[in-house]
């Protein structure tokens, strides 16, 4: 809504309102995509990567790792 209903000044007035929606976005709004289950976008970022770790780990234990 800032962005539509506000006038900047500047390019520092502009990112500081981007920033803060990204944050929101990111990390407190829930996210209803099929694979997100409620969770946000970042907490469904990080539970991936988790299992993107684990998966290269086990991968490369047991020498599994295909060309790509």
């Amino acid at each position: 809504v800032a962005f539509r209903k506000k006038v900047y000044s500047s390019l520092e007035d502009i990112q500081a309102d981007l920033d803060a929606f990204m944050d929101e976005y990111n990390t407190e709004r829930t996210n209803q995509g099929r694979y997100c289950q409620g969770r946000t976008p970042m907490k469904t970022f990080t539970d991936g990567l988790e299992l993107y770790e684990k998966y290269v780990n086990e991968n490369e234990e047991g020498g599994n790792m295909e060309a790509a």
